[in-house]
């Protein structure tokens, strides 16, 4: 539910925005002049009028201190009322929003009026809303606010007495006034203007007297006012029982809305009118509905006063006599009767019972009333009198016996949509029912009531100001009493719970949704047994909850995903360690983005958390510092942690004196500890350059340690950033190095040394274990980045449909024919080119890469390989990165897509014309004008291999571990950022191939395949040559744009 903040007016003044629904711009502009009696200076009205007619016309009125805002009609046919009323709400609720305003606001019906007494009692309303009242229920005189058939009989009856009474009278003496006896009658029968009350029926048998309206009116002028009033009886109009309201001295709780309400508290705009239909009937009295709901479920307090505007109802109008209103009206009481008792009893009757009882009651006195209706029509005939023979002609009509019964057989059937009625109900009430502030050691939270004391939400944000098309954090939590009550320390459930509103609270933004899920679903009871079988047996509760014929986990997820899609959240950040909750998620249409939390290790829950993850897949254990040491012999014993430092010890590879070659900053290094100790004295060149030759790294470090005077004042400071990036590099450039470490999976990892309780475990194991911590963020990156960034990049269905027809690229339902279709397109009709490398120097983003490639702009590897695994993946092909190493290791990326098990390599970005998918399994010659080429495996690596004449020649090789785009992070930034690296900044060059021929056009060389079968070069000594080269051949103008040509041209000539 959104809600808006109160603020105070700033003139003082008690600002109250009057809200109408209008059909007809007359009654409208009666109900704007009547506002002119509010005099009083504390009071500034604002209007604010839905017209629900698409052919109004906007009433000339014009109020000398208040402002009209017109809100048009969206359709070419009116709101049905119920709709009416929510369009109204939704949109004054948005304007109060957006101006940042907390009115009153006073919901009126158009055909009302406004009189004196507005000026007494709008003033007194603030004080309602410091007395913690929600919304005030005015009252109305005058007309009924029911329809004509439900004060049918009474109309009548009061008819036939009235006109016997005055004819027995002399027409020319005054007309009595009877007035004492109809006052006693209404204290006696409050619903006296009612057929149907359920309060009393003595009323139907009590008549009222019409009154005389002016001094001195004789009888023939009473009874000539009556035949002129005929037709208003029609429409529901009160002629001998106007509503005249009773003072109420104490307001009172109420049910009741009607057509006067002040809204105090702009949250109950939020909760929509119900819209129930049955068999095609939209039922009416959604107003009392909405109260229903709001006092009910969102426990809003609603009072009944006496203040009272006039009601006069407009002239006969169509179907205010017709089957399907009076249908309509009886089904909306009947439901509202029926809704209202069975929330009063806590739902502990049965609602098809209550209905049924319902329909009962109100059929017998449909039955009731048609019977005596007919009766009193029977006697209007009788009394001869012209002047109603119409009027008795019209109500015939009405009440005739194929009418009626259909009237009471519809009502009749009502009793068999029970459970329709309920659902259709209870599925448009808020889901969020109230808020409030909750503080916790953390910071200040929303708790919401969601009607259900089984799922509770936190928000740190008002739900309203949290933006769904951002994904927010979330933790979903299963209540654990033993650890988040009673102090239990056995299990890590408190810990997950406090870290998630500290992650949250730290975000800003972002949700906690908590379950009575306990015991992972089985309850308190079978976690008792479960936790009983643990302890005695001396087996984990997996294993426990198996020997008691238990299943592991029966906690599901499907309420948390409909809450999160109820308010609007479909793509989300879960905080969680449980692979099983974001795949529940996801079968339930929730985009998860996985955001680990961590499992903080303590002596006492370390065999609870091993269990998760042996027997439960979770991840992410964290060691405190406190245990270290203790948790972390245990872990080693059972496997779930790793010591490394020396040869002796498992994983030496993690070593910094481990003997794996990286290049960094320019230059070759044969361990991570010859850079480490380096940076020490990067202001001494003499001894940095003497330790990066040192044969062995424990030379490099006795180099270093000799010279510890010199050490630059600053090394502290900057000695885990250098040694990050050395370790970085070291596994971004030795993939075997990045599988041995994703292989640890999640297990803790520590240098385990004496002499050094920095970047180790030191000798009492509380060290700060850094290069530890620095390995296990780059594990978690490499887990992280598993081509996520590649995997969220959605390309539209016109994107890619549009893609393929730029380069006649045919589908087909073989995906290997598709495949090459694609990988021949792109060659022949997207330019392999360094334009924008060297024009740039600016390593383009994902974004700027995939609209290159959508506009036939082109690039080198990182572009076009890149899009083609964006375009393949988003195609469903199951495609792979891999590294690809030349002259320099990992230095380009190609593709690696499995069809049917085979697997085949796809290489678009290497400027050579591999006009297909190549199966990696075969050593098939792949011919073409240009050039030959294949795949041979030797030595347990993959070689592509050329050929121009008669020998065989490596290209580059490549392995089949998958790689992240990340791990070309260090290349490409270096190919951007250093004028001589690589071969694509020394020369411009544009390739075209096709499955024939193709053409490599450069500034130093042109080899044109068409009509140069014999590949001469031809070398080109100016800028004008190569313009023309390009102009000749009408390369296309998205990338060869003369200006882009000429800067690439002295980017590479200076």
């Amino acid at each position: 539910m959104n809600i808006v903040k109160p603020k105070a007016s700033n003139s003082g003044k008690i600002h109250i925005l009057v809200g109408i629904i209008s059909r007809d711009s007359s009654t409208l502009s009666r109900l704007l002049k009547s506002s002119k009696v509010i005099r009083s200076k504390t009071i500034q009205l604002e209007f604010f009028v839905f017209a629900n007619n698409p052919d109004f016309k906007k009433p000339s009125v014009k109020l000398k201190n208040s402002t009209i805002k017109y809100v048009p009609l969206k359709s070419d046919s009116f709101l049905d009322i119920a709709e009416a009323r929510n369009f109204l709400q939704d949109n004054i609720y948005q304007y109060c929003n957006k101006k940042n305003i907390s009115p009153i606001v006073w919901l009126l019906d158009e055909d009302l009026i406004i009189d004196e007494r507005a000026n007494n009692y709008l003033p007194t309303l603030p004080k309602f809303k410091t007395k913690g009242v929600d919304v005030v229920v005015g009252s109305i005189e005058g007309d009924s606010p029911n329809s004509a058939f439900a004060g049918m009989q009474i109309q009548l009856f009061d008819l036939i007495k009235n006109l016997k009474w005055l004819n027995a009278l002399d027409e020319n003496s005054i007309t009595p006034n009877r007035e004492q006896s109809n006052q006693k009658l209404r204290s006696k029968y409050p619903d006296y203007y009612y057929d149907f009350s359920s309060k009393h029926n003595g009323h139907l048998h009590s008549n009222f007297w019409i009154t005389p309206s002016f001094t001195g009116e004789t009888v023939n002028q009473t009874k000539a006012r009556i035949y002129s009033n005929l037709d208003n009886i029609l429409s529901g109009r009160n002629i001998f029982r106007p509503i005249i309201q009773e003072k109420i001295d104490t307001p009172k709780d109420t049910l009741l809305r009607g057509g006067i309400t002040f809204i105090l508290n702009l949250a109950t705009l939020k909760v929509k009118h119900p819209i129930i239909n049955i068999n095609n009937v939209v039922v009416r009295r959604s107003d009392m509905l909405w109260t229903l709901i709001n006092k009910e479920f969102c426990y809003k307090k609603i009072v009944k006063t006496d203040f009272s505007v006039i009601h006069h109802r407009q002239q006969l109008q169509k179907e205010e006599l017709s089957s399907y209103k009076t249908i309509k009206e009886i089904y909306g009481s009947t439901v509202f009767n029926a809704l209202k008792i069975y929330y009063e009893n806590q739902q502990s009757v049965n609602f098809e019972d209550v209905l049924h009882d319902q329909v009962s009651v109100r059929v017998n006195a449909i039955k009731d009333s048609v019977k005596k209706t007919n009766a009193y029509i029977a006697e209007l005939e009788e009394m001869k009198d012209l002047k109603i023979s119409d009027f008795c002609q019209s109500l015939k009509v009405f009440y005739c016996l194929e009418n009626t019964d259909f009237i009471i057989q519809k009502t009749q059937q009502l009793a068999n949509y029970s459970s329709n009625i309920l659902s259709q109900f209870e599925s448009q009430q808020p889901i969020i029912k109230n808020y409030c502030d909750l503080e916790n050691s953390h910071g200040v939270f929303k708790q919401y009531d969601l009607g259900d004391d089984n799922i509770k939400l936190f928000s740190k944000k008002l739900i309203e100001d949290m933006d769904v098309n951002q994904p927010p954090l979330v933790r979903i939590h299963a209540a654990c009493c033993n650890s988040e009550v009673f102090g239990a320390i056995d299990c890590d459930c408190a810990s997950q719970l406090n870290q998630s509103f500290k992650i949250i609270n730290d975000a800003g933004n972002g949700l906690i949704i908590y379950l009575n899920q306990e015991g992972r679903g089985h309850g308190y009871s079978k976690k008792i047994a479960i936790v009983n079988k643990m302890q005695t047996n001396e087996i984990d509760t997996y294993q426990a909850s198996q020997v008691l014929g238990f299943k592991k986990d029966i906690r599901t997820y499907e309420c948390a995903a409909n809450l999160l899609k109820g308010l609007g959240f479909v793509n989300i950040r879960l905080l969680s360690n449980n692979p099983d909750k974001e795949n529940s998620l996801s079968q339930y249409g929730i985009k998860v983005i996985s955001e680990r939390i961590k499992s903080e290790c303590t002596p006492e829950n370390i065999d609870y958390l091993i269990s998760k993850q042996e027997k439960a897949s979770h991840q992410n254990l964290v060691l405190t510092e406190k245990h270290l040491h203790e948790i972390t012999k245990t872990l080693v014993q059972k496997g779930k942690a790793i010591y490394f430092r020396n040869k002796s010890m498992d994983c030496f590879e993690f070593s910094n004196f481990s003997d794996y070659p990286f290049i960094l900053d320019g230059k070759h290094w044969r361990t991570v500890e010859h850079y480490y100790q380096a940076q020490k004295f990067y202001k001494h060149p003499e001894i940095y350059n003497k330790i990066q030759s040192a044969n062995t790294a424990d030379l490099a470090k006795t180099i270093a340690d000799t010279y510890i005077s010199k050490i630059n004042t600053d090394w502290t400071k900057h000695r885990v950033a250098f040694m990050h990036n050395a370790v970085q590099a070291k596994f971004d450039q030795n993939q075997q190095l990045k599988a041995i470490l994703l292989e640890t999976e999640d297990k803790l990892i520590v240098e385990r040394i004496d002499t050094d309780s920095f970047w180790g475990d030191g000798k009492d194991g509380k060290g700060k274990n850094m290069l530890g911590k620095l390995l296990m963020h780059l594990r978690e990156s490499f887990k992280n980045d598993k081509s996520q960034e590649m995997e969220g990049i959605e390309l539209s269905d016109s994107d890619i449909q549009g893609f393929l027809q730029m380069i006649k690229a045919e589908k087909s339902n073989d995906l290997l024919v598709f495949l090459n279709n694609i990988i021949s397109g792109m060659m022949t009709h997207i330019p392999f080119q360094n334009l924008t490398l060297i024009n740039t120097k600016c390593r383009p983003s994902l974004d700027l890469i995939v609209s290159d490639m959508l506009n036939g702009i082109g690039g080198l590897c990182n572009v076009r390989n890149t899009f083609l695994y964006i375009l393949l993946n988003n195609l469903n092909f199951n495609v792979q990165f891999l590294s690809a190493t030349m002259q320099k290791p990992d230095c380009h990326i190609v593709l690696l897509v499995t069809i049917k098990n085979q697997k085949y390599l796809v290489d678009i970005g290497n400027g050579f014309p591999y006009m297909q998918a190549m199966n990696i399994s075969d050593e098939r010659v792949h011919s073409h004008p240009y050039i030959e080429h294949k795949i041979i495996e030797k030595d347990g690596r993959f070689h592509m291999c050329h050929r121009n004449s008669k020998d065989w020649l490596v290209n580059y090789h490549f392995d089949l571990n998958p790689v992240l785009f990340s791990s070309f992070d260090n290349m490409l930034d270096k190919q951007y950022s250093q004028k001589d690296w690589g071969p694509f900044l020394t020369g411009i060059r544009i390739n075209k191939w096709h499955i024939d021929g193709g053409m490599i056009l450069r500034d130093k060389l042109l080899i044109n395949l068409k009509s140069n079968t014999k590949k001469e070069k031809k070398i080109l000594k100016t800028f004008t040559d190569f313009e023309q080269l390009v102009c000749k051949e009408q390369l296309d103008n998205n990338f060869s744009q003369k200006v882009d040509i000429q800067k690439a041209w002295v980017g590479v000539n200076k």
